[in-house]
C-alpha cells in the first residue's frame, strides 16, 4: 500500500511540465491497478479498464513512453507488450536527487510527516474515489459523483489539496502551479474551479491581485469544504463561529491605512505635540489640538472587558496603539528605500474617486488583510497567548513577528530592506523592525476585532483546540468567521455571536453574574445555503451545501 502512495506522490510532484492531463490521469490510473508491477498493453480489457477508447489509449500511452515514464519491462515475458513504471524517472525531474531505497524513503516520511496535512483526503481522490471520475461525455450519464466531476477538475483539486494546511486553507496554488501540475490551460483551471465553487467543494476563494507596491505576490487564497460529501467516511466537521459586526466593518488594514494618510496630513502639528513623555498627556494633547483626529480612530477596535476595573482610563489599548503608531509613522526614515514600502501604504489608500481605483484599492487591502488574519490566527494558536487575548491584554509584538518570520514568509509578501553598500546594517534593521511593527500593530487590530469576542466565548463554553481565520472577499465586511475543527463530530456547528452598535459584546442573559456573560450575545444557529453564502462560507454560485448538485437541469460553467 506504502509503495503505491508513495508512487501516487512522485507523480503528483515530479511529473514533467508538459504532460498532458489525460497522459497524468493515465498514470495515475495504471499506478492505482498495478503500482511498480509490470504489466500488459495489449489486453483486450485495456481500454475498458482505463475507461478509454482504444485510439485515445494508444496515443496517451505512448505520450507516457516518450517521457520515459513507462519502459519495457525488465523480465522475459510471452507478450512483448509488458511494461513498467520507471520511478528513477521522477527523480530526474524534481527536487529528489538520488531516488535509491534510502532517499525514497526519506523524502516520502518528510512528505506523509511534515508536507501534506490532508493526506487522507489526498489518498481517497488519487486511489479510492479515482474511478469515480468521469472521462468522456458518455460517462457523464452514468450515477458516477452524480456525474458532475470530471478528471480535470478532479486533477485540480488534488492540487488544492496537496497544497493546503489542516484547516483546508492554502495562498500556494497560483495560476502557473495549477498549469504545472494539471497540464491544463488557464481557461480550462477557471472552469474547474468555477464547477468546484458550484457544488461547495471549495469554500471559498479569494482572488489574488497584480503585484504591487505593496505585494509581492497574487495567489488567491482557497479554503476548501472538509465537510462535502465527497470526501465520505474522510470528511471533518468542526465549529463555525460567525462574528456579526452591528454594520460593515472596515478592514483593519484600510482602517490604519487611512489612518496614516490623516497622519500624513497632519505631520507638522503631531511633531510638536509628540514632545511629552506621558502617553496620556500625549493623547490628551493630540485630540485637543486635533479633534478630527477622533472620526478616524472612532470604532478602531472592540471594547475590552477588563477583569481588574482599577486600570486606569489613561492605559486603555487604544491610546496605547495611537501612540505607538504615531510613534512609527514619524522615524519612519524618508530618504532609505527601506521605508517605502509604509510610504506606499499611505500614498496608495484611495484618493481618487474613480470606482475602478477604489475597487482595486481595496481589493489589495483586503488581500493583505487575508494574509495577516492567517498569521494572526498562528500566533493565538498558544493556549497562553489566547487566554491572555481574552482577558484583553495581549498583543503581536517586533518580538513575535521576528519569532515567526522564517515561518510566515514575510519575504515572499512584502519587500523589506536588503543588504545595501551605501547603508549601514543598523540602519536597514530599524527600517524593516519598523515595518514588522507596523504589521504587529495591524494583527493587533485584528486580535482585538475577530478573535477576542471568539475567544471570549470559548472560554467560557468551549474546548480549546486548533483554530482559523476564515479568508474573505473584500467585500466581505459584515461578518468574519473562525473555524474551529472537531473529527470526531459528525455535522458541523453554527455559532453567530453578535456586537452591538457600540462594537461591545451583547448581554446574553442579564442575571448571569460573570461579567464577561455580560457583554455578549450568542445563538446556535443552523444556516440556510444563503446564510451560510452571505457569512462567506459558501460560493456564491453554490447550489447546495455539502452535496453535490442533483438537478437535472444543466449547468453552466463560465471560464
Amino acid at each position: 500500500m506504502e509503495d503505491r502512495f508513495l508512487l501516487f506522490l512522485l507523480a503528483h510532484e515530479f511529473s514533467p511540465i508538459t504532460l498532458s492531463p489525460t497522459a497524468r490521469w493515465l498514470l495515475l490510473q495504471i499506478i492505482q491497478m498495478y503500482g511498480g508491477q509490470e504489466f500488459c498493453l495489449t489486453s483486450a480489457m485495456s481500454a475498458k479498464k482505463f475507461v478509454f477508447h482504444d485510439k485515445k489509449l494508444q496515443t496517451t500511452l505512448n505520450e507516457l513512453q516518450e517521457h520515459q515514464i513507462i519502459v519495457r519491462g525488465i523480465g522475459e515475458k510471452s507478450c512483448k507488450e509488458f511494461v513498467r513504471i520507471d520511478i528513477k524517472m521522477f527523480g530526474l525531474w524534481g527536487s529528489v536527487k538520488t531516488i535509491g531505497d534510502f532517499e525514497k524513503e526519506r523524502w516520502f516520511s518528510k512528505m506523509m510527516n511534515h508536507e501534506l496535512p490532508l493526506k487522507a483526503l489526498f489518498f481517497h481522490l488519487v486511489d479510492t474515489k479515482l474511478n469515480d471520475f468521469y472521462v468522456h461525455h458518455l460517462q457523464h450519464t452514468k450515477p458516477i459523483l452524480f456525474g458532475k466531476i470530471d478528471f480535470k477538475t478532479a486533477l485540480v483539486l488534488m492540487v488544492l489539496v496537496r497544497h493546503s494546511n489542516q484547516f483546508g486553507i492554502t495562498n500556494k496554488c497560483g495560476i502557473h502551479k495549477l498549469k504545472h501540475k494539471t497540464g491544463l490551460s488557464k481557461d480550462a483551471i477557471f472552469r474547474c474551479i468555477k464547477t468546484l465553487e458550484i457544488h461547495g467543494v471549495i469554500r471559498i476563494r479569494v482572488d489574488g491581485v497584480l503585484s504591487s507596491k505593496i505585494i509581492r505576490v497574487s495567489n488567491p487564497f482557497y479554503m476548501l469544504n472538509l465537510s462535502h460529501e465527497i470526501w465520505q467516511e474522510k470528511a471533518t466537521y468542526g465549529r463555525y463561529f460567525i462574528i456579526q459586526y452591528p454594520e460593515p466593518h472596515s478592514f483593519e488594514v484600510q482602517q490604519v491605512g487611512g489612518l496614516l494618510q490623516f497622519l500624513e496630513s497632519k505631520k507638522a502639528t503631531l511633531t510638536r505635540i509628540l514632545t511629552i513623555n506621558d502617553a496620556y498627556q500625549v493623547s490628551v494633547n493630540l485630540f485637543t489640538r486635533m479633534p478630527d483626529l477622533i472620526a478616524p480612530t472612532k470604532g478602531l477596535t472592540i471594547e475590552m472587558v477588563k477583569e481588574d476595573s482599577s486600570i486606569p482610563e489613561h492605559e486603555r489599548f487604544e491610546y496605547r496603539f495611537i501612540i505607538h503608531l504615531l510613534s512609527l509613522f514619524l522615524e519612519m526614515p524618508n530618504d532609505h528605500d527601506s521605508s517605502q514600502w509604509l510610504r506606499d501604504l499611505i500614498e496608495f489608500f484611495p484618493q481618487k474617486n474613480s470606482k475602478t481605483h477604489l475597487n482595486g484599492v481595496i481589493s489589495l487591502l483586503g488581500f493583505l488583510q487575508c494574509h495577516l488574519e492567517q498569521w494572526c490566527a498562528q500566533i493565538y494558536n498558544d493556549l497562553s497567548r489566547a487566554q491572555a487575548l481574552s482577558r484583553g491584554g495581549d498583543s503581536v509584538d517586533l518580538h513575535d513577528l521576528k519569532k515567526m518570520a522564517g515561518r510566515l514568509q514575510l519575504n515572499t509578501l512584502l519587500k523589506f530592506a536588503e543588504d545595501d553598500p551605501f547603508e549601514t546594517s543598523d540602519r536597514i534593521a530599524r527600517s524593516n523592525s519598523n515595518l514588522l511593527s507596523m504589521l504587529g500593530l495591524m494583527m493587533t487590530l485584528i486580535a482585538k476585532n475577530q478573535l477576542y469576542p471568539f475567544l471570549t466565548y470559548l472560554g467560557l463554553n468551549e474546548q480549546f483546540s486548533q483554530f482559523c481565520i476564515v479568508p474573505r472577499h473584500a467585500n466581505q465586511k459584515q461578518y468574519a468567521c473562525i473555524f474551529m475543527p472537531f473529527p470526531r463530530q459528525t455535522s458541523n456547528q453554527f455559532t453567530r455571536i453578535i456586537l452591538d452598535e457600540n462594537s461591545t459584546l451583547l448581554s446574553e442573559q442579564e442575571l448571569l453574574q460573570d461579567e464577561r456573560h455580560n457583554h455578549f450575545f450568542s445563538e446556535s444557529i443552523q444556516p440556510s445555503l444563503k446564510e451560510l453564502q452571505d457569512f462567506g462560507l459558501l460560493p456564491e454560485s453554490c447550489l447546495t451545501v455539502d452535496r453535490f448538485n442533483i438537478s437535472k437541469k444543466k449547468t453552466k460553467v463560465m471560464a
